[in-house]
């Protein structure tokens, strides 16, 4: 049963927007420039074809692996999916917690996002749920989880 299921924080998305509204001014600028400049042949297309090469990476991509991208927590494991093309996922079951931390920097604590970082027992690894949205209130809901993972497995021994 899914407990949670969340993208990065909308703020991930900033830079996106910003590239987007910036390539449409620019481009309507340059569209009401199109008479003062030299009879440039194909001048409209070339000015699109170029806002477009400039858009895709800098708008289009990273809306899509955001979109894509996305951190589950179910009764028993927590997953974190990423990629567009060539997924990627990273499985923890829950009994494998070791300890749960928040790191929120001055923008997370202005947009009331920040960093999980969820320290597995048995490895050197750390999983980090990047720009997630209620920080806090996340990573209590996961201790709250590996909790009941464990008052059952203790129950059960």
């Amino acid at each position: 049963m899914t407990v949670f299921k969340v993208r990065s924080h909308w703020r991930a998305l900033a830079i996106p927007l910003l590239v987007t509204l910036f390539l449409v001014a620019l481009g309507i600028v340059l569209m009401m420039l199109r008479g003062h400049v030299a009879k440039v042949p194909h001048y409209g297309s070339i000015v699109w074809v170029l806002m477009a090469l400039i858009w895709l990476p800098g708008a289009f991509v990273p809306f899509l692996k955001w979109w894509f991208s996305t951190d589950t927590l179910t009764t028993n494991q927590l997953r974190s999916d990423e990629g567009v093309i060539r997924r990627s996922s990273t499985t923890i079951p829950l009994e494998r917690v070791a300890a749960t931390n928040v790191e929120r920097t001055v923008m997370d604590r202005l947009f009331r996002s920040g960093t999980i970082q969820v320290q597995t027992a048995g490895s050197d690894s750390t999983v980090e749920l990047r720009m997630v949205a209620r920080a806090s209130l996340l990573e209590r809901m996961i201790n709250d989880q590996v909790q009941q993972v464990r008052n059952i497995r203790a129950s059960g021994d």
